[in-house]
């Protein structure tokens, strides 16, 4: 750090000195920056992106096809997505079960060495 530097830092209203909780520190410069505003037509929610020619109509079919495409792919991806849970709910049975008899062996083992609680919970 230069000997510039440091006495900049030294100086109580310098930029380069953190403010204490309760002072109004300087108001930040907008040099080079520009705020982001939303076009008129954005705010009322136009859509810019479309073309509102012939072309929309000549192409009705093109977006029937990919009307079409979207629909296998939600189904396919829908149908895949079901399966799997099946699947897991399938497994977390076979795990509950599991847990369950083992549990139950635990119990007996108790009892039958004369540990068995007094009264039995479910």
């Amino acid at each position: 750090m230069s000997a510039n530097e440091e006495e900049g830092n030294s100086k109580r209203d310098s930029p380069n000195v953190p403010r204490r909780l309760g002072e109004v520190g300087r108001k930040s410069s907008n040099v080079g920056v520009e705020q982001d505003e939303a076009s008129d037509d954005a705010s009322e929610g136009r859509d810019n992106n479309r073309k509102t020619s012939k072309q929309g109509q000549e192409s009705a079919g093109g977006i029937l096809s990919q009307l079409r495409k979207i629909k296998k792919a939600h189904l396919q991806y829908v149908n895949a997505h079901s399966e799997r849970l099946k699947a897991r709910l399938a497994e977390d049975e076979i795990h509950r079960k599991e847990v369950i008899e083992e549990i139950a062996a635990l119990e007996f083992e108790l009892i039958a060495i004369g540990l068995g609680c007094e009264s039995e919970e479910e």
